[in-house]
């Protein structure tokens, strides 16, 4: 008969440090399917159908790998930088980076989409408050030969996660560009998300930097994914601007030393 005091112990091994970290941040994505990478969500009947670009049309997609580094900034340059473009904000009404940018209103576009001008710039932002990429209704239809800027807004585990025409997006987009801010925690943000999205297909911009070269304690840090994507010309910096940082995105032209980067980082998104 067996002895019900007697303990029985398992022996287990080690768990090496990166099992801990992945295991953590997919709690936090709301994964809990161990071995299996965050898997898109079942639509169900009624959801919002899906957002196909015209023949032509060139989406890229920006995400920021944390808040306030820049993301609507880049968005805009971007778009800027193109000759036939629209920027499609997909933040909240009052989350939005680009509330202020127009410096013409055009009016209501349908579909609780809002839109105005900027020099030869089109863009459009939300009028309500989305509590969820799963919900952002598609965007109005663009025109054969443009290049539509998706400003994502929300993080990038939950976009690719998301069912939807945002979560497809997120997906399957050919032009991902990661922004993160140039320091230490935000060259692991970096990585994180070039892992999870794919590197193939990523461009990153390091956002602000102080000079053309990142500091050495920031070089140090970062990742092989990120030394890959610099490796392949795929990694622009964009330097601090202490006016911008203060005021966020207003109706004033942004500085011209972006200028460069932005035509540089379009280069390589539409060669």
């Amino acid at each position: 008969m067996d002895d019900p005091t007697t303990t029985i112990r398992t022996a287990t091994r080690p768990v090496p440090i990166g099992e801990l970290l992945d295991a953590w941040l997919a709690v936090q994505a709301g994964d809990f399917s161990a071995g299996h990478a965050p898997s898109p969500r079942t639509a169900t009947p009624g959801e919002l159908p899906p957002w196909l670009p015209c023949p032509g049309e060139a989406p890229v997609l920006v995400v920021g790998c944390a808040g306030t580094v820049g993301a609507s900034t880049i968005a805009l340059l971007l778009a800027g930088a193109a000759t036939r473009t629209r920027v499609v904000d997909c933040a909240p009404i009052s989350c939005s980076g680009l509330a202020g940018a127009s410096t013409a209103e055009l009016g209501e576009a349908g579909n609780g989409w809002t839109q105005g001008r900027r020099d030869q710039v089109l863009i459009q932002r939300r009028l309500d408050h989305p509590a969820a990429p799963d919900v952002v209704p598609r965007p109005p239809d663009g025109n054969p030969g443009d290049v539509t800027v998706i400003d994502g807004w929300w993080p990038l585990r939950d976009l690719l996660t998301a069912a939807g025409w945002l979560g497809d997006l997120a997906r399957s987009c050919p032009r991902l560009v990661l922004v993160a801010h140039g320091s230490v925690p935000g060259t692991r943000q970096l990585e994180a998300d070039l892992r999870a999205a794919g590197p193939e297909r990523c461009w990153a911009v390091m956002t602000g930097v102080s000079s053309r070269q990142l500091p050495t304690l920031v070089e140090h840090s970062l990742g092989p994914l990120t030394l890959g994507l610099r490796a392949a010309g795929r990694v622009q910096l964009l330097r601090h601007d202490s006016r911008l940082a203060m005021s966020g995105i207003t109706t004033n032209p942004l500085p011209r030393l972006f200028d460069r980067t932005a035509r540089s980082l379009l280069e390589g998104l539409l060669p």
